[in-house]
């Protein structure tokens, strides 16, 4: 090799590093014939990469099975003892972590062919067809949660208000709101006291649901609710057949938007 006339100072300001960068290069160079690093052995693996399929596999067979019961399956499985910490490390390879689970209604197989109908029958509508419908529902808020929080704060801090939750006698309150919505706007909220029966129900739709169809469309609209037992009712059916409203069904058919 042709020797370079330029200094390693040169060089340095020439490829933008520094001249340390540079010797340091040439020395390995001339020491190895490369300026390669050489591969570092590092920790080796406990596990082969069937075993971490095996991990993996253990993990998706029981979704809600904890650390100590994947890692004593695998054992069982393999025959080879493994810490909790390479059961974790192998499960985020995966791209297995751990999460609180959604909480969802509990459905039986009819109610899962009925929902699968509904969307089929539905799957062609345009936004115009669904600009047509009045979403609605009711849910209980409550005051003061039960929910364990945590707070961050020295030993001398304890009785400070932002590090106190309120502890109200008898658990608090709570309050329920019937609401709804579309794509012309919010309409009116209720608050309900008590429980929401037939008949507090039917003088939602006419104090509030009437009004609010009133002021989002000019005309035509469907109606939509759930399934819950005030909505479905003989007296809250005929109220609607009564006054000629279309209720979008939470079942498997259902009116068609014009």
């Amino acid at each position: 090799m042709d020797r370079c006339s330029k200094s390693h100072r040169e060089i340095a300001a020439a490829l933008n590093v520094s001249k340390t960068c540079v010797t340091n290069t040439i020395k390995k160079f001339h020491e190895q014939g490369e300026v390669v690093d050489k591969p570092r052995s590092g920790r080796p693996r406990v596990t082969s990469l069937r075993e971490d399929r095996i991990i993996a596999r253990v993990a998706k067979r029981n979704r809600k099975a904890s650390l100590p019961g994947i890692m004593k399956e695998f054992e069982d499985t393999t025959h080879k003892k493994v810490s909790k910490m390479t059961i974790s490390r192998r499960l985020g390879e995966a791209g297995l972590q751990s999460y609180v689970p959604l909480k969802k209604p509990l459905l039986n197989n009819t109610h899962k062919r009925n929902r699968r109908n509904w969307c089929k029958t539905r799957k062609n509508w345009y936004m115009e067809h669904w600009g047509k419908v009045m979403f609605s529902d009711e849910s209980r808020f409550v005051l003061y949660s039960s929910r364990k929080v945590r707070v961050r704060r020295t030993p001398t801090e304890k009785f400070l208000p932002e590090c106190l939750v309120p502890a109200v006698q008898g658990g608090g309150s709570s309050v329920m709101i019937w609401g709804c919505m579309s794509a012309a706007g919010t309409g009116i909220l209720r608050f309900i006291d008590g429980s929401m029966d037939s008949q507090e129900y039917i003088e939602t739709m006419k104090d509030n649901m009437l009004p609010s169809a009133q002021k989002l469309y000019n005309g035509y609209f469907v109606f939509q609710q759930d399934n819950a037992p005030c909505h479905k009712s003989a007296a809250t059916m005929a109220w609607f057949e009564r006054k000629g409203i279309l209720a979008l069904a939470s079942k498997e058919s259902g009116p068609e938007p014009h």
